[in-house]
């Protein structure tokens, strides 16, 4: 109470843009401290009258009317109240569901990989043994064979991990990022560079959003984008961590992307609505011939030490 009404009186005497970005930074306060819209109204109105009440220039009973007022308007919120209430409620349960899909990701990465793995190292070796006892040219002719069930396995260990990335989990955000990047440079020919750097770990869903985030933007570079280069700018300061996938691609246009029916706006709203998830925001730059640019914000991230190493991937 006392914070606002320094700033309130600061607003009064010299008002600024100064005064209004700690506005904005005492509103962040406020929220991350559960305090919900009819609160602030009220502390609002309660510190508004008390200051016109000691003011002494002003007649007292125009203290009490701020404070009618004040319950007047209150009352009149509370319908957006309770609709930013069943908003909030929406996306806890949209978190949930995203937790779910997650878990069942992760078992079918964790079948594909160790099942259909161990499956495929059997069949190897029934192989190896079965070639032993050939002659020189059979054996050539299924040493063949022998290397295309080697690409399986690599490919099989790949889209295990890129359905559940243990790197992530193991080793944080940009050795798995750097991972990804090595097999969509290898799939699609597309040579992707890291710029900046990141603390060495951030918070588990922060980290899993922007590993979905940026899985979607290189997915749609190799897809649709017919790009040549991509490059993932990295940044991470105290009060956010923001991450950068630009490609030189045909780009699109963004009015028509926002229909549901377009795949790439499908895209687009899924990474927005995994980014609200953690508060989080996104910025698209594209147009037809010009390439596309998505940003990805995460406010209040923390900063630790990064790790900096501009590669190509591929």
């Amino acid at each position: 109470m006392g914070a606002y009404r320094h700033l309130l009186e600061q607003q009064w005497s010299a008002p600024g843009e100064g005064v209004l970005s700690e506005a904005y930074s005492l509103g962040r306060e406020l929220l991350a401290a559960e305090v919900n819209l009819l609160e602030a109204v009220d502390l609002h109105h309660r510190v508004l009258a008390e200051m016109l009440a000691s003011a002494g220039a002003v007649p007292s009973p125009i203290s009490h009317h701020v404070q009618a007022a004040g319950k007047l308007f209150t009352e009149a919120l509370a319908g957006y109240e309770m609709l930013l209430r069943g908003y909030g409620e929406a996306n806890a349960a949209l978190r949930g569901l995203n937790e779910r899909l997650e878990s069942q990701i992760e078992q079918i990465a964790g079948a594909l990989h160790d099942e259909s793995g161990q499956l495929l190292a059997a069949v190897m070796i029934r192989l190896d043994q079965a070639v032993a006892g050939l002659p020189e040219p059979h054996r050539r002719e299924l040493a063949g064979v022998r290397q295309l069930l080697d690409q399986v396995e690599v490919q099989l260990r790949r889209l295990a991990h890129e359905l559940h990335p243990a790197l992530l989990t193991d080793l944080g955000l940009r050795p798995a990022l750097e991972f990804l990047a090595d097999g969509v440079s290898a799939r699609s020919g597309i040579t992707i560079c890291f710029e900046g750097a990141l603390p060495q770990r951030l918070p588990a869903p922060v980290e899993l959003c922007f590993y979905r985030c940026v899985q979607e933007c290189l997915n749609n570079a190799a897809r649709h984008a017919q790009a040549r280069i991509v490059r993932i700018q990295m940044r991470c300061s105290a009060d956010d961590c923001v991450i950068c996938v630009g490609d030189d691609g045909r780009g699109f246009d963004l009015q028509a992307a926002s229909a549901p029916t377009e795949r790439r706006g499908m895209g687009l709203a899924g990474m927005r609505e995994r980014l609200r998830g953690v508060g989080g925001e996104i910025e698209v730059q594209s147009r037809p011939g010009a390439g596309t640019l998505v940003c990805l914000r995460i406010p209040g991230t923390p900063k630790g030490d990064g790790h900096v190493r501009s590669a190509s991937a591929g």
